[in-house]
Protein backbone atom coordinates (compact mmCIF):
# COMPACT_ATOMS: atom_id res chain seq x y z
CA UNK A 1 0.00 0.00 0.00
CA UNK A 2 3.02 2.16 1.04
CA UNK A 3 4.12 1.72 -2.72
CA UNK A 4 0.86 3.35 -4.51
CA UNK A 5 0.83 6.09 -2.57
CA UNK A 6 4.43 6.74 -3.46
CA UNK A 7 3.42 6.47 -6.57
CA UNK A 8 0.45 8.39 -6.57
CA UNK A 9 2.29 11.34 -4.92
CA UNK A 10 -0.03 14.70 -5.57
CA UNK A 11 3.21 16.78 -6.06
CA UNK A 12 4.32 14.62 -9.01
CA UNK A 13 0.95 14.34 -10.49
CA UNK A 14 0.85 18.30 -10.65
CA UNK A 15 4.72 18.27 -12.25
CA UNK A 16 3.81 15.79 -14.67
CA UNK A 17 0.37 17.10 -15.47
CA UNK A 18 2.19 20.71 -15.78
CA UNK A 19 4.92 18.87 -18.36
CA UNK A 20 1.94 17.73 -20.44
CA UNK A 21 0.48 21.32 -20.24
CA UNK A 22 3.72 22.40 -22.01
CA UNK A 23 3.64 19.95 -24.94
CA UNK A 24 0.28 20.46 -25.66
CA UNK A 25 0.62 24.15 -25.85
CA UNK A 26 4.29 23.61 -27.72
CA UNK A 27 2.14 21.49 -30.37
CA UNK A 28 -0.74 24.14 -30.93
CA UNK A 29 1.81 26.90 -31.32
CA UNK A 30 3.77 24.75 -34.02
CA UNK A 31 0.18 23.62 -35.32
CA UNK A 32 -1.02 27.04 -35.55
CA UNK A 33 2.35 28.11 -37.44
CA UNK A 34 2.27 25.68 -40.25
CA UNK A 35 -1.81 26.75 -40.83
CA UNK A 36 -0.79 30.29 -41.07
CA UNK A 37 2.43 29.48 -43.14
CA UNK A 38 -0.32 27.51 -45.40
CA UNK A 39 -2.52 29.98 -45.51
CA UNK A 40 -0.18 32.65 -46.40
CA UNK A 41 2.70 31.04 -48.17
CA UNK A 42 4.94 33.19 -46.28
CA UNK A 43 6.43 32.86 -42.90
CA UNK A 44 4.99 35.90 -42.16
CA UNK A 45 1.55 33.98 -42.43
CA UNK A 46 3.37 32.30 -39.42
CA UNK A 47 4.17 34.50 -37.42
CA UNK A 48 0.64 36.66 -37.84
CA UNK A 49 -1.18 33.31 -36.66
CA UNK A 50 1.29 33.10 -33.54
CA UNK A 51 0.47 36.74 -32.62
CA UNK A 52 -3.35 36.29 -33.23
CA UNK A 53 -3.00 33.30 -30.62
CA UNK A 54 -1.21 34.80 -28.25
CA UNK A 55 -4.29 37.56 -28.17
CA UNK A 56 -7.01 35.16 -28.01
CA UNK A 57 -5.33 33.38 -25.65
CA UNK A 58 -5.22 36.68 -23.87
CA UNK A 59 -7.69 37.85 -20.75
CA UNK A 60 -8.64 41.11 -22.48
CA UNK A 61 -12.08 40.70 -24.16
CA UNK A 62 -11.05 43.10 -27.77
CA UNK A 63 -7.63 41.25 -27.92
CA UNK A 64 -9.56 37.71 -27.43
CA UNK A 65 -12.02 38.39 -29.90
CA UNK A 66 -9.26 40.10 -32.07
CA UNK A 67 -7.43 36.95 -32.26
CA UNK A 68 -9.97 34.63 -32.81
CA UNK A 69 -11.29 36.81 -35.60
CA UNK A 70 -7.69 36.83 -37.15
CA UNK A 71 -7.48 32.80 -36.78
CA UNK A 72 -10.80 32.46 -38.10
CA UNK A 73 -9.45 34.74 -41.72
CA UNK A 74 -6.38 32.17 -41.63
CA UNK A 75 -8.30 29.24 -40.96
CA UNK A 76 -10.25 30.29 -43.61
CA UNK A 77 -7.50 31.24 -46.23
CA UNK A 78 -5.93 27.95 -45.45
CA UNK A 79 -8.62 25.85 -46.66
CA UNK A 80 -8.09 26.13 -50.32
CA UNK A 81 -4.65 24.93 -49.39
CA UNK A 82 -5.50 22.03 -47.32
CA UNK A 83 -8.16 20.51 -50.01
CA UNK A 84 -5.53 21.39 -52.75
CA UNK A 85 -3.24 18.87 -50.98
CA UNK A 86 -5.53 16.40 -50.24
CA UNK A 87 -7.92 15.94 -53.05
CA UNK A 88 -11.29 16.80 -50.90
CA UNK A 89 -12.58 19.63 -48.21
CA UNK A 90 -12.23 18.65 -44.85
CA UNK A 91 -14.57 17.99 -42.81
CA UNK A 92 -16.38 16.67 -46.16
CA UNK A 93 -16.97 12.81 -46.31
CA UNK A 94 -17.28 11.70 -49.74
Amino acid sequence: MQRLKDKLNPQLLLQAAAKLDSVISALTKVGVAVIGYQANKSWTGSLTALIALRLAESNNLAAGVAGVATLTAIGLGAIPRTAQTSGRLPGVIL
